[in-house]
C-alpha cells in the first residue's frame, strides 16, 4: 500500500483525490451484462471494491458527459472487450477517454473475453470488419483513427484471456484477487504528517508477511516508542477467552496488538495461534523483545530501528522550513544539533551486565558495532525531565547536570550538593570558564565529570573521591589534586592536556583504571613501570605524543593490556625487549619514524589480531616474528621479512615501502610469469583477502609477491613508480576490487578477472586509450548494457572544456572545503559506513561497479547526456539497469580529494544511492558507477508507482580538500546515464533542469 503525507503527495504517478469509484466497468452491454460482467460486478461488490457499472442509460449527450465525467472519477478501468464491443460507438467513446485517464495515471487492465486478442490488437478479421464500415459511415475520419489508436494502445497492456482453461468462477476470482492488490496500492493511506523512512520498514515487513504463502504468520515488532494500548475490555477474562476462540477459529485474519506491555496479554489473546486459519496474519507490536520470546520460534522478529542521521535532518527539516532539506545557513547548526541529540550514555562498569541486557530488550538503549551504548531521543528527554523534576529551581540538588548554564550557575556559586552524580559543562561553542579552587568540594558523591569545549582557568584543589569517569581534555595542570584518591576510577580521558603523566602516577594506586587517552599530551617523555599504579589497564592510547621517548620494559608485561598507541610519537626510540602481553588485540606503532627495533616475542601470543609499524625506522624483523600466530591486520614499512611470515594468517597485508621478501635466490620476471600457481615454499594462507603494496621501484618485487598470493584474493591495491600489472593477474578468480593508483608509469591494463566489481586506475597518467575503453566496456558488457544502442541522433565523444566546466561549476560551493585532516576523519567514518561497505565482501551476485580512470572523455555509448547537475527520464514499474559517468574537472594544480553525492527522485520522494569518496587526485578524472536491476529494485522499489515512474539522477560535490585552502574547486563537467532498454517501443522524454528535448530510439534499435 503506497503511503500518503500531506506534503508532496500530488507527486505521486496518479494523485488519489477522493475517486467516486474504485473500479469503471467498460463493456458491450448486448454480449456480458447477464453474464460474464454481471458476475465480475458482483464479486467486486462482495470485496466492498465501488464499482461503477452503467445499468442500461439511455443514450444522450448529457449522459454521455456524465459518463465520461465517472471514468475521470474511477481509479481503474477494466475494459471487457468482447465479440461485439467495437459495433458499439458508445464503447469506443469509452475506451478513448480511458485512454486520456491513463496517460494521468489512471490503471487500466482489458479482458479478452472469448476474442482474440492478436484481432482486437491489429483490428483483424470481425474487428477489422466493423471499423471499415465505420469509416465508410464517419465522415470524420479523425474519430475513427482516434478509436483505432485507443484501441491499439489498450491492447498492448497485460491483460487477461478468458481462453476456457478454468471456469468463469476462477477466472473472475483472479480479476478480482488483483483488482483488490491494485486498489490497495493505488489508494494511499495517510500514516504521519510528514512520513519519512516508513516506506523502508512497510517493505522490509511485506516481505515478513509474505501475503501470497498460506501458512499462519506471526510478526514480532519491537522497537523504542510506540502509540496505543492494549486493554483487555472483557469482564471475565476466561470468558473472553473463549469467545476469542468461538469468533476467530478456522478464519483467515489479520489480528494487530499494538504496544503490547505484557505477555499474558499475548497468551490470553492468541495463545499459541494454532486456531486461525491458514493465511491468517499476526502482527504484534512492542518496546520489550523479552515478551515477543513467548511464542516460540514461530515468531519472525523485526526491529524497528530510529532514523539514521541523514534521515533525522530530512523530517527535522519538513517541520522546521516545509522542504526536505534545511536552508543552507542552517546546515551546520543542523548537524550539531543531531549528533548532540544522540549522546553516549557511559555505563563504566556501573551496572549488572543483566541489567544493560534487559534496557537492551527493552529497546530503552542499543549497542553498536563499536560496542557504544546509544539512548533513544525521547528517552533521553524523557529521563532529564525526571531529573529536573528533583529540584524544578535549584540545579545544585538534582541528580545530573548535563545544561551548560545550570553547570556554571552551580561552580560559580559554589551551590553543589552531595546530590549530583554526573556533570557535563560542555557547550557547542568555545567558552572560558573562571573556577574557584574548590568548587567541586560539596559534590561529594559526583561519579561523572565530562568538560568540552570549555577552557577552565584557576587552580582546581578538589576532585571527589567517587569519581568513576573523568573526561577533560586540555586539563590545565600538570596533574591531579593532591588530596585526590583515584581508587574508583574507571576511565580517563584527557588529551591535548598539560600533564605530567609520571608525576600523576605517583599519585597512588589506579586499581580500576581500565582506560587512559593522553593523546597529544607533548609533557610525557617516559612511560614508566604501569604494573604497579594501573595492574588493570586495557586501553592506552599515547597517539602524537611527540616528546615520549621509552616505553619501560615492564609495560612489555602488562597482562590485560588490550590496545596500545603509540601513533606518530616521532621521538619515541625505545620499546620493551620482549612482548609478553596475553590479552593484547591492537598495537601502533605508525609514524615511529626514530624506532629502530621491533620487539621480541618469546612466547605464542595468538591474541594480537593488528598491527602496524609503516613508516618505522624497523629494517630487520625477529624471527620469533612468527609467534604472532593470531595476527589478521599487518601494516609494516621497508625492511626485510622473516621467513616465519608465510605462516601467518593474515587477512590484511599492507606493505609500505621498498619491503624484501623471504626467498632462496633472486627469481627473473620472466620465470614467475611460468609459475601460475606460485612458488609452493613461498605461499600466503588462504585466509588472506586484502593485500595492499606501495613500492617506490621494485617491479620484481611485486610480481613476486603476487605469486605468493592465494587465488582466494578479493582486494588487490598496488602503488608503484615503476610498474608493469602482469599478465598473471588474471588467475585471481575471486578478485572484485583493483586498485592501482598512483601507478605514474602503467601504460597498459592486461585482461582481467570477471569476478571484478570494481578498479581504480586514478593517477595513472600513462595508461592508454585503449585499455581505458575496454576496461568501461568491460564493466558495461558485465551490466548487460549494449554498447551499440544510442537514443540520440549525433553524437560523438564528450571532452571537456571551459564552456562545460564553468556550466557547471555552480555545483561546488567553495565555503564546502575542509581542511585535509578534517576530509581523512571523514574518509576513516565513511569507511565504516553502509556506503564503504558495500559491494567489498557481499556474497554474490554483485549489485554494483566502480571505475575510476584519468580521462576527460566520456564513452559514446552512453545514451543521455547532460551538462547540468540532474538528468530526468520516465521508467517502468521496475527499476531497470543503468550506468552513471561523471567527468571531474580540477583546476588546480594540487592534489584533491572530494566527496559525490548521487542522488535519486523517484516521484518526487529523494533517496541518496550512493556517496563516492575520490581521494587525492592529481588530474581529470572520469569515474563509472553501474547498478543492477536487482539492487535498484531492492532500494527503490517502495518508491515506484504503477506503470509510469519519474526519476531524476542528481549528483553534486558535498564537500572537497586541496593543499592551497580552497581557492579554486573541482567541478563535475559532465555527466551521463546509459539505462538499459529505456527506450522501449515509444519516444522518451530526457528532460533536464534547464531545457527538455525528444529522445528517440537511433536507427529503430532498442
Amino acid at each position: 500500500m503506497s503511503l500518503m503525507t500531506n506534503k508532496g503527495a500530488s507527486s505521486s504517478f496518479f494523485t488519489y483525490q477522493n475517486k467516486s469509484f474504485d473500479v469503471f466497468l467498460s463493456f458491450r452491454g448486448e454480449d456480458t451484462r447477464l453474464g460474464f460482467t454481471g458476475y465480475l460486478y458482483n464479486a467486486l461488490c462482495q470485496l466492498c471494491i465501488h464499482t461503477f457499472i452503467d445499468d442500461n442509460l439511455p443514450r444522450g449527450e448529457q449522459n454521455s458527459a456524465q459518463l465520461l465525467k465517472t471514468i475521470e472519477s474511477s481509479m481503474i478501468s477494466i475494459i471487457i472487450f468482447s465479440e461485439n464491443y467495437v459495433f458499439s460507438t458508445w464503447c469506443l467513446d469509452e475506451l478513448v477517454k480511458i485512454v486520456e485517464c491513463k496517460k494521468n495515471g489512471q490503471l487500466v487492465r482489458p479482458v479478452f473475453y472469448n476474442v482474440d486478442p492478436s484481432e482486437v490488437r491489429n483490428q483483424k478479421g470481425k474487428f477489422g470488419e466493423v471499423f471499415a464500415k465505420h469509416e465508410e459511415k464517419f465522415k470524420d475520419n479523425r474519430k475513427v483513427q482516434s478509436w483505432r489508436e485507443a484501441l491499439y494502445e489498450v491492447a498492448n497492456i497485460s491483460s487477461w484471456h478468458y481462453k476456457h482453461n478454468c471456469s468463469e468462477f476462477e477466472f473472475i476470482q483472479e480479476i478480482v484477487k488483483e483488482i483488490s492488490n491494485s486498489k490497495s496500492n493505488c489508494k494511499p493511506l495517510f500514516v504521519a504528517r510528514y512520513s519519512v523512512g516508513i516506506n523502508y520498514h512497510v517493505e522490509a515487513i511485506k516481505l515478513l508477511l509474505d501475503i501470497g504463502s498460506n501458512d499462519v504468520r506471526v510478526v514480532g515488532m519491537y522497537g523504542p516508542g510506540g502509540v496505543g494500548d492494549i486493554n483487555l475490555k472483557v469482564g471475565n477474562v476466561w470468558r473472553g477467552i473463549n469467545l476469542i476462540n468461538e469468533r476467530l477459529c478456522s478464519k483467515r485474519i489479520l489480528l494487530i496488538l499494538d504496544d503490547v506491555d505484557k505477555s499474558n496479554h499475548i497468551e490470553k489473546l492468541i495463545g499459541k495461534c494454532d486456531f486461525f486459519s491458514s493465511g491468517s496474519r499476526i502482527i504484534i507490536t512492542t518496546r520489550d523483545k523479552h515478551l515477543l520470546a513467548y511464542l516460540g520460534k514461530g515468531l519472525l522478529a523485526y526491529k524497528v530501528n530510529e532514523l539514521d542521521d541523514h534521515k533525522a535532518l530530512e523530517l527535522f527539516s519538513w517541520h522546521a522550513f516545509q522542504t526536505n532539506k534545511p536552508k543552507e545557513d542552517y546546515t551546520e547548526f543542523l548537524d550539531q544539533l543531531i549528533r548532540y541529540a544522540k549522546d553516549v550514555l557511559n555505563s563504566c562498569n556501573l551496572y549488572p551486565i543483566i541489567g544493560i541486557q534487559r534496557l537492551i530488550e527493552k529497546c530503552l538503549i542499543t549497542v553498536d558495532r563499536y560496542d557504544k551504548l546509544w539512548m533513544h531521543d525521547l528517552i533521553q528527554q524523557m529521563g532529564r525531565e525526571i531529573v529536573r523534576q528533583e529540584s524544578p529551581k535549584i540545579p545544585g540538588k538534582r541528580s545530573r547536570l548535563w545544561c551548560y548554564e545550570d553547570a556554571v550557575e552551580v561552580l560559580r556559586k559554589n551551590t553543589g550538593s552531595g546530590k549530583i552524580r554526573g556533570m557535563m559543562i560542555c557547550t557547542l561553542e568555545r567558552a572560558k570558564l573562571q573556577l574557584e579552587a574548590k568548587s567541586f568540594e560539596k559534590m561529594k558523591k559526583l561519579k561523572f565529570l565530562i568538560v568540552a569545549n570549555v577552557d577552565i582557568c584557576g587552580d582546581i584543589e578538589y576532585l571527589p573521591n567517587e569519581l568513576r569517569l573523568l573526561d577533560w581534555p586540555k586539563f590545565p595542570l600538570s596533574t591531579l589534586p593532591s588530596n585526590f584518591h583515584p581508587q574508583k576510577l574507571i576511565a580517563l580521558n584527557m588529551p591535548q592536556s598539560q600533564v605530567d603523566l609520571d608525576k600523576l602516577l605517583k599519585m597512588g594506586q589506579f586499581r580500576n583504571l581500565t582506560y587512559m587517552n593522553f593523546r597529544s599530551c607533548q609533557y610525557i617523555t617516559k612511560l614508566s613501570d604501569l604494573s604497579i599504579t594501573t595492574p588493570n589497564i586495557k586501553q592506552l592510547n599515547l597517539m602524537e605524543c611527540r616528546n615520549l621517548v621509552e616505553v619501560q620494559d615492564s609495560v612489555g608485561c602488562l597482562d590485560k593490556l588490550e590496545k596500545l598507541e603509540l601513533y606518530n610519537c616521532t621521538k619515541l626510540q625505545i620499546l620493551p625487549s620482549f612482548l609478553m602481553m596475553k590479552s593484547l588485540k591492537h598495537l601502533d606503532i605508525y609514524m615511529c619514524t626514530r624506532l629502530e627495533k621491533f620487539l621480541d616475542i618469546p612466547h605464542e601470543m595468538d591474541g594480537l589480531k593488528y598491527l602496524t609499524f609503516i613508516g618505522t625506522a624497523i629494517r630487520n624483523l625477529p624471527p620469533s616474528f612468527g609467534n604472532l600466530t593470531g595476527l589478521e591486520t599487518l601494516h609494516l614499512g621497508s625492511g626485510i621479512l622473516p621467513s616465519s611470515v608465510y605462516n601467518l594468517h593474515l587477512g590484511t597485508l599492507f606493505i609500505w615501502g621498498d619491503v624484501k621478501f623471504p626467498k632462496d635466490m633472486e627469481i627473473d620476471r620472466l620465470v614467475l610469469f611460468n609459475y601460475d600457481d606460485g612458488f609452493s615454499k613461498y605461499r600466503f594462507r588462504s585466509s588472506l583477502k586484502f593485500l595492499a603494496l606501495c613500492f617506490s621501484k621494485n617491479s620484481s618485487e611485486i610480481d613476486f609477491v603476487l605469486t605468493c598470493c592465494p587465488l582466494s584474493l578479493i582486494r588487490l591495491s598496488l602503488w608503484s613508480d615503476d610498474f608493469t600489472l602482469p599478465k598473471s593477474i588474471i588467475r585471481f578468480n575471486r578478485l572484485r576490487w583493483l586498485e592501482i593508483s598512483n601507478c605514474y608509469s602503467l601504460q597498459e591494463i592486461p585482461k582481467l578477472p570477471e569476478t571484478l566489481r570494481g578498479v581504480d586506475a586514478s593517477n595513472c597518467f600513462s595508461l592508454n586509450s585503449k585499455s581505458l575503453s575496454k576496461l568501461l566496456i568491460k564493466f558495461g558488457r558485465i551490466l548487460g548494457l549494449p554498447q551499440n544502442v544510442a537514443c540520440l541522433d549525433v553524437r560523438g565523444d564528450i571532452i571537456m572544456d571551459s564552456q562545460s566546466s564553468s556550466r557547471l561549476s555552480h555545483q561546488t560551493d567553495l565555503s564546502s572545503w575542509v581542511s585535509p585532516s578534517k576530509f581523512s576523519e571523514f574518509e576513516a567514518e565513511f569507511c565504516k559506513s553502509k556506503y564503504g561497505l558495500r559491494g567489498y565482501y557481499d556474497d554474490e551476485p554483485p549489485c554494483e561497479y566502480h571505475v575510476v580512470v584519468p580521462r576527460n572523455q566520456i564513452p559514446e555509448w552512453f545514451n543521455h547526456q547532460s551538462f547540468e547537475s540532474s538528468i530526468s527520464l520516465w521508467v517502468g514499474p521496475e527499476f531497470p539497469t543503468f550506468a552513471l559517468c561523471l567527468a571531474f574537472s580540477r583546476a588546480g594544480k594540487d592534489k584533491y580529494g572530494y566527496v559525490c553525492v548521487v542522488d535519486i527522485f523517484t516521484n518526487g520522494h529523494k533517496q541518496t544511492l550512493l556517496k563516492k569518496f575520490l581521494c587525492r587526485k592529481r588530474c581529470d578524472n572520469l569515474w563509472f558507477y553501474g547498478a543492477s536491476h536487482n539492487l535498484l529494485q531492492q532500494d527503490f522499489r517502495n518508491l515506484i508507482q504503477g506503470d509510469r515512474n519519474h526519476v531524476k539522477i542528481s549528483c553534486k560535490i558535498s564537500c572537497w580538500t586541496d593543499e592551497t585552502g580552497g581557492e579554486i574547486a573541482p567541478t563535475i563537467a559532465r555527466m551521463e546515464v546509459h539505462v538499459k532498454g529505456i527506450c522501449g517501443l515509444h519516444n522518451s522524454v530526457i528532460s533536464h533542469e534547464n531545457h527538455d528535448e525528444q529522445v528517440q530510439p537511433r536507427d529503430n534499435q532498442i
